[in-house]
């Protein structure tokens, strides 16, 4: 009896622990989506050039940065994907950081023809 009461057990285990792996990675698709979204039009409106995985960092550091900036200035609750606050604050946010590594990535001032730090 208890060897197929722990084996019962164990299945439940393994099966709890498949659908808690799908749903953490599921539930990373839309900040991905978001992160995509924000950091591509936030790269149009500062001019910045950035492939796809650095697009979707700026885009998910700036819906972070611009979310918690307009909560600490407005009082504003602005999560949720469908808020259009929600994007504004996180295309305002990513520009902000896209401009920040630009600024500290930028040539240095001495006339050097490589950036001051490692590729980004």
């Amino acid at each position: 009896m208890a060897p197929v009461l722990l084996a019962i057990v164990a299945v439940v285990g393994i099966v709890w622990l498949a659908f808690a792996i799908t749903g953490a990675v599921f539930s990373l698709i839309p900040t991905l989506v978001v992160g995509l979204l924000a950091g591509w039009a936030a790269s149009r409106l500062t001019g910045a050039r950035l492939g796809a995985g650095w697009t979707v960092l700026a885009g998910i550091l700036g819906s972070w940065i611009g979310g918690a900036l307009l909560g600490w200035l407005g009082g504003v609750n602005v999560s949720g994907l469908f808020n259009p606050l929600q994007w504004v604050a996180s295309i305002l946010g990513a520009a902000i950081v896209i401009t920040a590594v630009r600024v500290v990535a930028r040539p240095a001032l001495t006339g050097a023809s490589r950036p001051r730090f490692g590729p980004l």
